[in-house]
């Protein structure tokens, strides 16, 4: 404002004076146009350094997210692989076949013995293992467990068979055995095969004694 006030124009001036008038007016608008330039770029300067602010400000934040992102996914990863290296079989269901064969296998052993036929009153209950297999549960601790020659189709499906006898009260080797439905429709035939002697596992009390 001093400056201003050194440029002040005096209210009355001479005829001679006119020109000086004239140059001092020239130079307080140039001063003004000076002023305001230096606050238009000063505005300037305070919005990038705003923008420059708000970038960097942004930047930071997008890359903590990522980080925190990568992280969790890594913890994930391992979880996961730590989650397989202790149980590496959780995933593996077992078949129906297979779950029958392991609920006999549980309470039976094999005693090496073959037969090629046996009478028919020790064969007290029969299960389906498979398409090639059958578990016959004899009397006290005795089954019999029967591999077929071929694979005999919908057997395990259907679950149930029937079988007739060549004139005997004995099921033999070659024997054929139909499969049936629920409603009794039959769907095959198919040759037996050997009986393997199985024995029933002592339980733990009993090998105690």
């Amino acid at each position: 404002m001093k400056g201003l006030e050194m440029l002040r124009v005096p209210d009355k001036f001479s005829k001679s004076d006119k020109f000086t008038k004239s140059d001092k007016l020239t130079k307080i608008a140039s001063l003004i146009m000076i002023i305001a330039f230096g606050v238009t770029l000063q505005g300037l300067a305070s919005e990038s350094a705003y923008a420059i602010q708000t970038s960097t400000t942004e930047q930071a934040s997008a890359a903590k997210q990522a980080s925190a992102a990568e992280q969790a996914s890594a913890a994930k990863q391992a979880s996961a692989a730590e989650n397989d290296t202790k149980s590496p079989n959780t995933t593996q269901k077992m078949t129906r076949s297979e779950k029958r064969r392991k609920r006999v296998m549980d309470k039976y052993d094999y005693t090496g013995a073959k037969r090629d036929c046996v009478t028919t009153r020790l064969l007290r209950h029969s299960r389906v293992i498979d398409d090639s297999t059958i578990f016959f549960e004899g009397p006290g601790k005795k089954a019999y467990m029967v591999n077929l020659p071929r694979r005999c189709s919908r057997l395990a499906s259907e679950d149930r068979f029937s079988y007739t006898l060549r004139g005997s009260n004995q099921l033999c080797r070659l024997d054929l055995i139909t499969v049936i439905d629920s409603f009794g429709r039959s769907w095959g035939s198919c040759g037996m095969g050997e009986f393997e002697e199985m024995v029933k596992k002592p339980k733990p009390n009993d090998s105690d004694k």
